[in-house]
């Protein structure tokens, strides 16, 4: 495409020299998506459940009977399948598992009674106790708030009428939109949303990891206000790195402060 000797655009530019060339935004989007979410565990281990739940549902005439089943009961809307290439289709995934989580739960316990295969029934045990955790709650809902935007952001830029500077844009919306989200008001909202999903579908609790050092701060703190601080931190930096991927693939207006998180990060 971009071939310095026979590519599209030396070809283009050879009949029209003013022509400037453009990395297409749809790619690097989804290269934003997918090059910083998967860098963290919490948020990969979070959409490689949501993957294993979707296979498991829809890959099985079986299983998918018995969630039909139980979904009709409950009034719930269906399982969109996780497309594992595409970073910006992933938002509606993740909500489907989690409007979904009670049905899936009993779901798992109805397949789990009628399959005889042992490998099978390990994957439903396993699925059906990494959904119990909060880190796959509170990744798979982070992951949701996160992609949502990313994919709002991939269908603006596929409309015909959209033009590079327009693109610029709608990237520098969507930039001001994450930043937003590292806001502290913003995470006392998500927080508080966590929470009353975890106490209403009977959840694990939130627990701090095992500290190779002591750490005194934390020792002096009550244990619900360190756990949110640690999970504050955490959330802080899965937000940023698709913040600062953006700033740097559409060349938007950076701050000081831009400049100095790119470079803690080696991104810049």
């Amino acid at each position: 495409m971009k071939g310095h000797r026979n590519g599209v655009a030396k070809q283009i530019s050879q009949i029209e020299p003013r022509a400037v060339f453009t990395h297409c935004y749809g790619h690097s989007l989804n290269l934003a998506a997918s090059d910083t979410l998967k860098e963290s565990k919490l948020m990969r281990d979070a959409l490689e459940t949501v993957h294993e739940v979707t296979k498991l549902i829809k890959y099985s005439p079986r299983r998918q009977g018995i969630f039909q089943g139980i979904k009709e009961d409950a009034h719930s809307a269906g399982i969109r399948v996780l497309c594992p290439t595409r970073w910006t289709v992933r938002a509606e995934s993740i909500a489907s598992v989690l409007k979904n989580y009670e049905v899936l739960q009993s779901t798992w316990l109805e397949a789990s009674s009628v399959t005889s295969d042992s490998e099978t029934k390990a994957r439903i045990g396993g699925v059906a106790a990494s959904m119990k955790t909060f880190d796959f709650i509170f990744g798979a809902m982070l992951g949701e708030m996160i992609l949502k935007h990313s994919d709002n952001f991939s269908s603006t830029l596929q409309h015909k009428s959209m033009s590079a500077a327009g693109g610029q844009e709608i990237a520098r919306m969507t930039i001001k939109t994450l930043k937003s989200l590292r806001e502290d008001q913003s995470f006392d909202l998500f927080w508080m949303k966590v929470n009353q999903f975890v106490s209403l579908h009977h959840a694990n609790e939130p627990h701090l990891p095992r500290q190779r050092k002591r750490q005194e701060d934390l020792k002096r703190e009550p244990l619900k206000v360190s756990i949110m601080k640690h999970q504050k931190t955490i959330t802080d930096s899965i937000i940023l790195k698709p913040l600062m991927y953006l700033l740097i693939v559409f060349r938007s207006d950076l701050t000081s402060l831009d400049t100095k998180c790119m470079l803690d990060l080696n991104l810049y």
